[in-house]
């Protein structure tokens, strides 16, 4: 007697056989369509709506489009795709906590989708990673084209703190009053800025940690950061502020972990404990810090005072091979106001009328 389990009807023979021939046809790259109504991948994801939600805003007045605002869009309405789904996830654990009864067999669900909200929230601090790719400068060529758009407008964020409980205390006329501080301390930053005793004095206060001169510097690698001799110079800033920044997530990374295991209780080596270490995350513990506010006096590209061409030849791969030793910057010097040394260039910015002179091989920038 034949097994039951080998034998099939002729019809579901046939049908097995089109299923294996449909599966080598997939193995070899093939996916054949029944109908035009068959539920592709395309349309299940609806990825007509979604990979056509990139318009550029940079691109709305005839100008030639912004590399890195794609970057922007993509990153942004990716945050918000997951920001959706933590909504969803929140709410159904909100929905089975808050039953009359609650189900001991459900437990394990709510602890799985809460363990997949923090997973979710991980992936979203990465994702600020690919997000610096792009540079201060790069964000500031479209910057004004976003108008009054702004994160903090994001719905579902705010959606989400109130899902967990964040209390806003803060009224409107506080936070407008705190914006008109900030637009005030930086107008006042940007006239300071070429204050060199104003400067000095903030040393003198540690509130400053490069020389006036080496402050000068790093804004002119970071305004002029495209010519070739700028290059590693500017992969070196990057680097010492990427340094700042981990070293910080790793004191806030101790923090979190000692008020979790000791809360506020006295340190064991006589410290507040997770007071003092909290204390330790603020900006005055940063190493870099006025590295990391140079981005407060970027501005766009097409406001940067061009390089003279002598300046731009010194400054270009050719250039190198010309300029002989390094020379101190100096008053005397002939060529300080004409241009003529290589070693310096005046820029002059003829909207502010404002002189900036730059050491450029003196090796000020310690």
């Amino acid at each position: 007697m034949a097994c039951p389990y080998f034998t099939l009807p002729t019809t579901r023979v046939a049908n097995r056989t089109s299923v294996i021939r449909q599966g080598e046809s997939r193995q070899n790259g093939f996916c054949p369509i029944q109908n035009e109504d068959d539920l592709t991948y395309h349309k299940y994801l609806q990825l007509d709506n979604i990979l056509n939600a990139q318009t550029l805003r940079s691109t709305l007045d005839g100008q030639k489009p912004v590399h890195d605002e794609h970057l922007f869009i993509i990153t942004h309405q990716a945050f918000e795709l997951w920001f959706r789904q933590i909504l969803y996830e929140i709410d159904s654990i909100s929905r089975i906590l808050s039953a009359e009864y609650l189900e001991e067999r459900k437990s394990l669900c709510v602890i799985s989708r809460l363990n997949r909200v923090i997973a979710i929230l991980k992936l979203c601090c990465d994702q600020f990673g690919v997000l610096e790719t792009m540079t201060p400068q790069d964000f500031l060529d479209f910057r004004d084209t976003l108008g009054v758009a702004s994160g903090f407008q994001s719905y579902q964020f705010r959606l989400m703190e109130i899902r967990f409980g964040v209390i806003d205390d803060e009224c409107d006329d506080v936070a407008r009053e705190r914006m008109l501080w900030r637009y005030d301390k930086t107008k006042k930053n940007f006239t300071e800025l070429f204050d060199e005793e104003h400067h000095n004095n903030l040393l003198k206060l540690h509130e400053r940690r490069l020389t006036y001169q080496a402050m000068q510097g790093a804004l002119m690698i970071f305004f002029y950061r495209d010519e070739p001799r700028f290059h590693l110079p500017y992969q070196l800033l990057q680097s010492l502020m990427d340094l700042d920044r981990q070293f910080m997530k790793l004191r806030y990374n101790h923090t979190s972990m000692v008020q979790r295991m000791v809360g506020s209780k006295v340190g064991t080596g006589g410290s507040s404990g997770y007071l003092y270490l909290r204390s330790t995350c603020s900006d005055r513990y940063k190493i870099f810090l006025d590295l990391l506010n140079l981005s407060t006096y970027l501005v766009p590209r097409d406001r940067i005072p061009p390089l003279s061409s002598e300046m731009k030849k010194s400054l270009s791969i050719e250039g190198c091979f010309e300029i002989g030793p390094p020379r101190f910057l100096d008053e005397r010097d002939p060529g300080y106001l004409t241009g003529s040394n290589p070693n310096v260039s005046i820029a002059k910015d003829t909207d502010d009328s404002v002189e900036m002179a730059v050491k450029e091989r003196n090796g000020t920038l310690v």
